[in-house]
């Protein structure tokens, strides 16, 4: 690692970097809405929710999709810097909104937030409700 000001950076061209930011990107195409400013530069909004959370979906997305191992996916550190440096225009809106472009997501989202889920041990089974305040 080099340090780069004040901050600890890695190699900025690491494949786990190019990996994060070929996510932001697609993020920006397929789930954020594009809201023009004040002076006209388009900025991308996603919905409110947990940083921590929205990360495990990049994990998830890094895993399931492209089939990475642990070593291959950004650190969290890595992937705010990726996003904060590479990506300033994709921001998280300060309320949260459902209407967005990624419909089926969407909707995954309701059945998971109404379905119950059950885990079964020695002990006896436990219930889980993946939404419940």
């Amino acid at each position: 690692m080099t340090n780069r000001g004040s901050v600890e950076h890695d190699d900025f061209e690491s494949v786990p970097r190019m990996h994060a930011s070929a996510w932001f990107s697609s993020e920006k195409e397929t789930r954020a809405e594009e809201q023009p400013n004040e002076i006209g530069v388009g900025v991308y909004q996603i919905d409110k929710m947990e940083l921590k959370d929205y990360y495990h979906e990049f994990r998830l997305d890094m895993a399931d999709l492209l089939s990475l191992q642990e070593d291959e996916i950004a650190s969290y550190n890595v992937w705010k810097q990726v996003w904060d440096r590479d990506h300033p225009d994709l921001v998280m809106r300060v309320h949260k909104n459902v209407d967005h472009k990624d419909k089926v997501r969407t909707e995954l989202e309701i059945v998971k937030c109404k379905s119950e889920f059950y885990f079964l041990s020695s002990s006896g089974s436990r219930k889980f409700t993946p939404c419940a305040n």
